[in-house]
């Protein structure tokens, strides 16, 4: 008998440490227990569109030079809010600020989502849903739809529905034949707040971690460093090329500027005038470089306003401001060191 539990303890520690090293693989997903609902790989897609009645969100996986990255517009509705009761007393009036169509470059979200499509899988199938159960399921007036467009293909829409019981999941439906899927409530949610989800808030292409060496350019003056220990945050330390010697000044000033945010991103129409560069970097890790041009500006109102152009966002952003100034007025400190 004692040798019977061994056995079993023994057969289910294997399982666990099995099912452990499966799920913590760093590979190909396992697709196993999956529906591919549409069998496409990431370079055979060129665009994911999700409609909705508060807007359109147009995802398009695009690739240069630097590697792939997802870039998103969105467009929201023109439909107007609803008429206020009259019966209620009225609220104080305030001037309404219309939404605007928005385009920028896809963070993490955006990768996640276009990974999540290709090929866009299934938890499981229901089975046996007529049309008296769709509107139960959140299919009809009102709902979503997420179009695929493939290249040389003609485009594939689904219905999108209502999330399901625990919040994890969403129906989706395949209006063609009516079939209903259960796919992860993931992909769409974050197409629904695709405004505050979505944005690459990064300047630079790369983790502190990741980084070798960073060249900073002010005017006249730059200086090169290079980053010591970089996966030791307790051993972490800026030199200047051939010292072993740290750098507290380097090191108070990338703090600040590898910190830098962008706020959001602007519209090639929408560049403001007098565009006055403040200082660059240029930041390499092995064989990859990602550089950041900073600019200061002055509006209309006298207001000081922040914007930079990166190889990594592929378009001109505006920065936090505060930020930004105070990395400017740090930058003699990064840049007065000894040829």
């Amino acid at each position: 008998m004692k040798s019977a539990v061994i056995g079993y303890g023994l057969a289910l520690t294997l399982a666990l440490v099995g099912a452990y090293q499966t799920w913590t693989h760093e590979g190909d997903p396992d697709l196993s227990g999956s529906t591919i609902i549409l069998d496409v790989e990431r370079d055979e897609l060129e665009a994911i569109v999700f409609e909705s009645p508060s807007g359109t969100v147009r995802l398009e996986l695009r690739e240069d030079e630097l590697g792939p990255y997802v870039w998103a517009q969105t467009e929201p509705s023109d439909v107007p809010a609803a008429e206020p009761d009259p019966a209620e007393p009225s609220p104080p009036k305030a001037t309404p600020v219309p939404a605007k169509p928005q385009a920028f470059k896809a963070g993490a979200a955006g990768e996640t989502i276009a990974k999540g499509a290709a090929p866009f899988v299934a938890k499981r199938v229901l089975e046996g849903v007529d049309d008296s159960k769709l509107e139960e399921l959140g299919f009809g007036e009102g709902q979503a739809s997420l179009t695929f467009h493939r290249k040389g293909r003609d485009a594939k829409t689904y219905e999108v529905g209502a999330k399901a019981y625990g919040g994890s999941n969403r129906y989706v439906r395949d209006p063609e034949d009516g079939t209903v899927y259960i796919v992860a409530a993931s992909l769409v949610d974050s197409l629904e707040t695709a405004e505050r989800s979505l944005p690459d808030r990064s300047l630079l292409a790369f983790d502190v971690t990741d980084i070798d060496t960073i060249s900073v350019r002010g005017g006249e003056a730059e200086a090169t460093y290079t980053q010591n220990n970089p996966d030791d945050r307790a051993a972490r330390f800026w030199s200047t090329p051939g010292s072993s010697e740290p750098s507290p000044a380097a090191a108070g000033w990338f703090d600040k500027a590898l910190r830098l945010k962008v706020l959001r991103y602007i519209e090639p129409a929408n560049k403001p005038d007098g565009l006055q560069e403040a200082f660059s970097m240029t930041v390499s890790a092995g064989r990859k470089s990602s550089e950041a041009i900073i600019y200061r500006a002055i509006g209309d109102d006298g207001n000081e306003a922040w914007y930079a152009s990166s190889t990594h966002n592929r378009a001109l952003v505006q920065l936090q401001s505060s930020s930004a100034a105070e990395a400017q007025a740090d930058l003699a400190s990064v840049l007065d060191v000894e040829p």
